[in-house]
């Protein structure tokens, strides 16, 4: 109901402000320059994104990656 305060959102959460905040709660920034602050993932991976036809297969795919790398489901 409130597109102006959408805008404002977005535009922050893909701010450098925005996306370090990402980063603090575990996830993955998409911004270049903000890094993750997540152990877990290795630093300079260039990231691909992944074709949006997978979307209805995305739980097994991420069950197949997190049992590849032996990562935990969070």
């Amino acid at each position: 109901p409130h597109p102006s305060a959408a805008r404002l959102l977005v535009d922050y959460a893909l701010s450098e402000a925005g996306q370090r905040v990402w980063a603090r709660e575990g996830r993955v920034p998409a911004r270049p320059g903000v890094e993750s602050l997540d152990p877990r993932l290795v630093r300079g991976v260039k990231m691909i994104p992944t074709d949006a036809s997978n979307a209805d297969k995305w739980n097994e795919l991420a069950k197949e990656l997190r049992e590849i790398w032996k990562v935990r489901a969070r």
